[in-house]
């Protein structure tokens, strides 16, 4: 069986985007993210138009935005519960609760773009030589001589990002495929979180513990 694809999984392709060097991509996801939190509706809109369309460049699969709207949506429902406890549930009290949801929702969607974009086009290898580069840089400074390795250690701590959502998708499809999608509703997705949950972190545990083994190996 194949392994589902998951979010922030580098996807080698040859595009402009891939080739573009992972520095630049780095700085423009710094920015994205503070901008997407500090820009007006207009501007938004028209960072929204520009990661689109990069994203398009890149080939990013539709499945890919997809799957950012899915977490967004239960995220956002779990947000709207928090934010209307101890209100009114009239219209002219639900309004303002939920325009402040979705503006927040649409700011976070285009960090998850701008995320997506970034690891889907620059491998585990350019984020470790970018962050490297940053940390020389930094060392030829005064004072900076005594920075641990923070490019290999960040870069680690980045790449284990996407094996976190590759994991909980294997499981999730192994969930399924024995039965689990057909228990549906609130009991259904109470077991399935309950049971895989352990799981998840039992398998991260185990590949965490299998990375450091691979890195003292080749410190040696």
């Amino acid at each position: 069986m194949r392994a589902p694809d998951s979010l922030f999984t580098y996807r080698p392709l040859s595009t402009a985007i891939h080739r573009a060097p992972a520095a630049v991509k780095l700085v423009a996801l710094g920015l994205a993210t503070g901008l997407a939190f500090g820009f007006t509706a207009l501007p938004l809109a028209v960072l929204t138009g520009i990661l689109l369309t990069l994203s398009a460049a890149a080939c990013i699969p539709v499945s890919t935005h997809l799957r950012n709207l899915r977490i967004l949506f239960w995220y956002g429902v779990m947000i709207l519960a928090f934010r209307l406890v101890g209100h009114e549930l009239t219209v002219n009290a639900l309004r303002p609760v939920v325009s402040a949801t979705a503006d927040y929702l649409w700011r976070l969607a285009l960090v998850l773009a701008a995320g997506s974009l970034f690891y889907e086009t620059t491998s585990s290898l350019e984020i470790r030589h970018t962050l490297s580069a940053v940390r020389r840089a930094v060392c030829r400074i005064p004072g900076g001589s005594s920075l641990p390795d923070i490019g290999y250690l960040l870069s680690l701590t980045i790449c284990f990002i996407p094996r976190i959502f590759h994991t909980w998708s294997a499981l999730c499809q192994a969930w399924d495929a024995r039965g689990g999608s057909l228990h549906r509703g609130l009991r259904g997705t109470w077991a399935k979180t309950s049971i895989l949950l352990p799981l998840l972190v039992s398998s991260l545990l185990s590949a965490a513990a299998d990375t450091e083994k691979a890195v003292r190996s080749r410190s040696v």
